[in-house]
């Protein structure tokens, strides 16, 4: 399955099988990075000192780049790990988070070679991450290693706010509404501008995009079908979905209801003046105190009920929970459609140590025990996967 960008090697690697590597043994070993089974008994192609005088990610470079190669910063000394541990990955990663500072200071007319530099680097890094993790290397001393490319990415305002989280919690609603109309807000030109390009085309941020898509085409297709519909959109920040929707279920024949729900008030102050044209037809319950409280009930039984990515931050028991009594406020037809960010996650890397958002994983098999664990049979359950890849779309039919 291809997931995403594909995974670039590094040039040391493979050309003319530098240090006596292969590059079929080199393309083994991502193909268990790709999968996510990359095991700690992975081997490491060694280098000699003169081979690590200049880094692979410099190696080659255009003439912009070479003023900056040839002046290259001591890199501060990582935290040093226990011994027997692999510290050999962790000082190639600081390399490379030290190669995005670099990378920083160069410049070329278009910006184009530094575009795809940065790529590499990213993907580069997301590498030894993983090598890393596999080798037992703590995560502080990871994030120490790769504390200078996380600075670099902060240049970016997208990257930064997904760094720090303003708002006081993982997938806020104007994160996402950033990632749905994805407007590059750094200074043109810049490395941020390069850094804010990347992650908001990246298939991380597309599978965002595709989920919400998918939840909007839902809810439409079903109000095209019945005329009289009652909805529950739990978790709704924004109301992406139905603000994409708006104009056809303005002008629909029915009588149709939503009920949105968000533990964020601004979310629903931001979601009520959007929702404008449609505003005659929403009604904001209170989810304050559970993820279903008293007020869900006062209106049940619901047609359709819609969570937009809140799988990704519910653990298990909660996951259970919730569709347990989604289930229970389904009317008989009715259908739950739910989302997860799909086990195992190529971009996880990227995701939590160049960033600070971290997701529950699963898989398909995950995903079916929380129906089973939550009294639903596995014949109501169907999933596929987004266009992207790398989310789930499950529906669960009563």
């Amino acid at each position: 399955m291809e997931i995403g960008h594909n995974p670039v090697v590094r040039t040391t690697f493979v050309r003319g099988g530098v240090g006596g590597v292969e590059a079929t043994a080199v393309r083994a070993r991502l193909h268990l990075w790709f999968k996510g089974n990359l095991i700690s008994t992975t081997t490491r192609p060694e280098f000699s000192s003169a081979e690590r005088q200049e880094p692979a990610a410099h190696r080659d470079m255009a003439t912009p780049f070479r003023e900056y190669t040839d002046q290259r910063p001591p890199i501060t000394e990582p935290a040093r790990v226990s011994e027997g541990v692999a510290q050999d990955a962790l000082d190639v990663l600081a390399e490379l988070a030290h190669d995005c500072v670099l990378l920083s200071r160069a410049s070329d007319s278009t910006g184009l070679l530094r575009f795809h530099r940065l790529r590499r680097l990213i993907h580069e890094i997301c590498e030894e991450i993983l090598v890393c993790e596999a080798k037992t290397v703590p995560r502080e001393a990871i994030l120490r290693a790769v504390e200078p490319a996380r600075s670099v990415h902060a240049s970016s305002p997208f990257v930064r706010r997904i760094q720090d989280w303003p708002r006081g919690y993982t997938g806020d609603f104007e994160t996402i509404q950033r990632i749905m109309k994805p407007v590059n807000r750094a200074e043109k030109g810049s490395i941020g501008y390069l850094c804010e390009s990347y992650w908001l085309t990246s298939p991380m941020a597309q599978q965002i995009r595709n989920r919400m898509a998918v939840q909007a085409s839902c809810i439409l297709e079903r109000c095209a079908e019945a005329g009289s519909l009652r909805v529950l959109s739990m978790g709704c920040g924004g109301c992406s979905d139905l603000q994409s929707i708006m104009t056809p279920l303005a002008n629909m024949i029915g009588s149709h209801d939503f009920f949105l729900t968000d533990r964020d008030p601004e979310a629903r102050s931001a979601a009520g003046e959007a929702l404008g044209r449609i505003a005659g037809l929403c009604r904001w319950l209170d989810s304050e105190s559970s993820l279903t409280p008293a007020s869900f009930e006062e209106f049940a039984p619901y047609d359709l009920i819609v969570t937009g990515i809140m799988f990704d931050t519910l653990e298990n028991r909660d996951a259970v929970s919730l569709l347990r009594q989604a289930d229970r406020l389904l009317a008989p037809g009715g259908r739950i459609l739910f989302t997860n960010i799909a086990a195992p996650n190529p971009y996880r890397p990227l995701m939590e140590y160049l960033a600070s958002w971290i997701l529950i994983e699963r898989a398909e098999d995950d995903l079916q025990r929380l129906c089973s664990d939550a009294g639903i049979a596995s014949e109501r359950l169907s999933m596929c996967r987004d266009g992207s890849g790398l989310a789930i779309l499950a529906e669960v039919i009563k």
